[in-house]
Order: C-alpha cells, then sequence, then structure tokens
C-alpha cells in the first residue's frame, strides 16, 4: 500500500478522507443561503435554530470556516464572516461560561483570513 508524500496515511485512506469531506462541503452548500439563525440542533430530522446561538452558536461560523478552507469557494467565506458578525456581541454575555464553545471553534480561522 502506497503513503501519501505527507505522511503516512496510505493514499486510499486520504482519498476517502477526501470524498467524505467533499460530500459534507456539498451537504453545507446546501443549506447555508438558507440559514438565517444559527444550527443548534435537530428535531424529527428538521434544523432547530437559536437567534443568539445558544451555547454552539460558533459550531455554524466554524462549519463554514472548515468548508472554506476545504473548497476555497469564497461563497463559504462570505456566510462565516456574516455568521461571526452575527454572533460578536455575544462576547460580552457575562452570564455564561460557554464563551469558549461561542467563538473558539472560527475565531483562528477568521484571525488569520480576515484580519483581527
Amino acid at each position: 500500500m502506497l503513503a501519501s508524500a505527507a505522511g503516512t496515511t496510505p493514499v486510499p485512506t486520504l482519498r476517502k478522507l477526501r470524498a467524505a469531506a467533499d460530500y459534507a462541503v456539498d451537504k453545507v452548500r446546501t443549506v447555508a443561503p438558507t440559514v438565517t439563525s444559527f444550527p443548534v440542533g435537530t428535531k424529527f430530522e428538521k434544523w432547530l435554530y437559536s437567534r443568539n446561538g445558544d451555547w454552539v452558536g460558533g459550531f455554524w461560523p466554524g462549519t463554514l470556516w472548515m468548508a472554506w478552507l476545504h473548497s476555497e469557494d469564497d461563497a463559504f467565506r462570505g456566510w462565516a464572516l456574516a455568521s461571526a458578525e452575527k454572533l460578536a456581541p455575544r462576547q460580552y454575555d457575562t452570564g455564561t461560561h460557554d464563551l469558549g464553545f461561542l467563538f473558539w471553534t472560527y475565531r483562528d480561522q477568521q484571525r488569520e483570513r480576515s484580519g483581527p
């Protein structure tokens, strides 16, 4: 079995991982244009949303940044920035201990690609 030039991961495994990432990005691409709040879960196979993101609000912009990194499709970058802007007021939320969940998943990606 061949190994990748970048490390010890076998090439067939890398192909499977890329195919899985492509599939996930296609799914996000399908729903992202219609998302106006923060997805927080599902019930009966339907998305549940929160206007302020609840404790998982940062997962959505984080998912969008990861989709952008994989696909380099600038639509994901735009959606990520818009979603992060909606979440930004929560940085001053003194009523939660979940600030890490809210901001950790996307802030580093955003800073590297868009500035602070």
